[in-house]
């Protein structure tokens, strides 16, 4: 909430009342959606006072505290306020003096505009003066002065210092995969078991630092992997959500979504259908390759194999062996040249002779 927009429309609101008739708690109970038949149904009233409206006004009490856990449902039955709820209200009904404030108050169009400019919002393209001002209200409750997050669990499954100290040969790698993301929103990374893709994508959300991310798994559909989300609403109180709707809020279009092992899917189809339309960007981690109707829609990815000196890097670092010269190299060299080799076997047939494996 920003309390200056809120008593600047405040202001403007009461100025068109008779006599200034409209409390500010009245304000306050109609922006929250008290008068509305359809947040009635969803909302639990009882629990919310207004007890010191001028404290709220002022900003010496958080209006998102008060509302507690039903701040989130409250931000979204705000955008489907009705102005004539506030005026019949406050109005007893009266027919007339209701019709009369509500002309008045379509009649301050520019006044409106101003508030807009005021406080550098963007003007809907649905420019009329009711639809100017309902969309006040519902940013008198909340006013984005930061970028939107839509996820709580942002720093999941990052990686340690150590274990990226000890990764090698994905830098490159990384960067390309954000450059990928950037451009088509939607990307698969296919591949075969064992290959080291949920590795990699674990160390591209530690080396991106993303500030708005989500890491699920799924098992058996994607309906109950999306029900593991967990959301952040923006007085920063996570919440559990079963629908998906956030997921296609153009606002959160910089946001990610990570899903591993969606192996084998029954509906493979079906379910790349309802993940394409999302606003969010998605990370697919799958064996499979996508069918191709939806080629089109999600971009390939395959890991790349490591080069044979960032694979010789990797020994030394885990056996703690320096390689230094071409001699010592022979056992890692025979193991990259034939890698389908049983590890008990060596090249000369000899089955007690053991050999370093991949």
């Amino acid at each position: 909430m920003k309390k200056t927009l809120l008593k600047s429309v405040y202001e403007l609101i009461k100025s068109q009342f008779p006599k200034n008739k409209i409390r500010k708690e009245e304000f306050l109970y109609y922006l929250i959606g008290c008068y509305s038949a359809e947040s009635n149904n969803l909302i639990d009233y009882d629990q919310i006072l207004f007890d010191e409206p001028d404290k709220i006004f002022s900003g010496r009490i958080k209006l998102d505290l008060i509302l507690g856990s039903e701040y989130q449902k409250i931000i979204e039955c705000s955008k489907s306020l009705k102005l004539k709820d506030l005026i019949s209200i406050n109005l007893n009904n009266d027919p007339k003096a209701s019709r009369h404030v509500t002309e008045a108050l379509l009649s301050q169009k520019d006044n409106i505009i101003n508030l807009y400019s005021e406080y550098s919002i963007p003007v809907p393209d649905d420019a009329h003066s009711e639809h100017l001002l309902l969309h006040l209200f519902s940013l008198c409750l909340y006013y984005p002065g930061k970028k939107l997050r839509i996820f709580e669990s942002y720093k999941n499954q990052q990686l340690k210092t150590s274990t990226i100290n000890s990764t090698f040969g994905r830098e490159k790698d990384a960067e390309d995969l954000k450059g990928l993301l950037t451009r088509y929103h939607k990307i698969i990374i296919s591949g075969h078991f064992g290959t080291g893709k949920s590795r990699f994508m674990q160390y591209c959300l530690t080396t991106w630092k993303l500030a708005d991310y989500c890491y699920i798994f799924y098992k058996t559909n994607l309906k109950s992997a999306l029900k593991n989300i967990k959301y952040q609403a923006p007085n920063g109180i996570p919440y559990s959500n079963d629908s998906d709707s956030a997921l296609y809020d153009r606002n959160f279009s910089d946001s990610l979504l990570v899903i591993d092992n969606m192996y084998f899917p029954k509906n493979f189809s079906e379910e790349l259908a309802h993940l394409s339309g999302m606003a969010v960007n998605i990370i697919i981690i799958t064996v499979n390759n996508p069918p191709e109707e939806y080629s089109h829609k999600f971009h390939i990815y395959k890991l790349p194999p490591l080069h044979d000196d960032i694979l010789y890097k990797i020994f030394e670092h885990d056996s703690g062996l320096r390689m230094e010269n071409s001699f010592a190299l022979l056992p890692l060299k025979m193991c990259l040249w034939f890698p389908l080799l049983p590890a008990n076997v060596n090249h000369s047939g000899n089955p007690n002779r053991k050999m370093l494996t991949r």
